[in-house]
């Protein structure tokens, strides 16, 4: 579907800006905290995934900082934090929704659940082609979402 599409690696970053499209997602491995500082000062939108635990809250915090010091410089960037891998009927998920809340990046309404889904998706052609309706609603939702913000 994307016959265009342009994959670069880690040490290409440099070659983001040149490129001439209107969308560009980049999407990083949470090892690679030191490029991005760089990765922020030129991104409209940042999406911050993370499961539904304690843990996984207190993971993303230095995630979060880095956005907050892009912003100083960079006022217009934008950012939300999306609850993914959520397992259905997680009682602590609405425990874990409200430390979100007191975060300064907002939590996105929608939720994207562990799902069988997304795991098979690469072999499935992607979710949107794919068989599960309920996944498919989520990923639509959370591309919405990002579009009002950023739009």
């Amino acid at each position: 579907d994307f016959s265009d599409l342009s994959i670069i690696t880690e040490d290409q970053f440099d070659q983001i800006q040149k490129l001439s499209y209107d969308l560009i997602v980049v999407d990083t491995p949470p090892y690679l905290s030191s490029r991005l500082p760089e990765l922020f000062k030129i991104s409209d939108y940042v999406l911050v995934p993370t499961k539904a635990g304690f843990f996984d809250v207190m993971a993303i915090r230095s995630t979060l900082q880095l956005i907050e010091e892009a912003r100083k410089k960079h006022h217009s960037l934008k950012s939300g934090i999306v609850l993914n891998m959520v397992k259905p009927r997680s009682g602590v998920t609405s425990e874990v929704q409200e430390l979100l809340k007191t975060l300064s990046i907002p939590l996105l309404e929608t939720i994207i659940h562990d799902r069988v889904s997304f795991t098979r998706s690469p072999l499935t052609g992607g979710v949107l082609n794919g068989e599960d309706p309920k996944a498919k609603e989520e990923i639509t939702s959370l591309a919405e979402e990002i579009v009002e913000a950023i739009s």
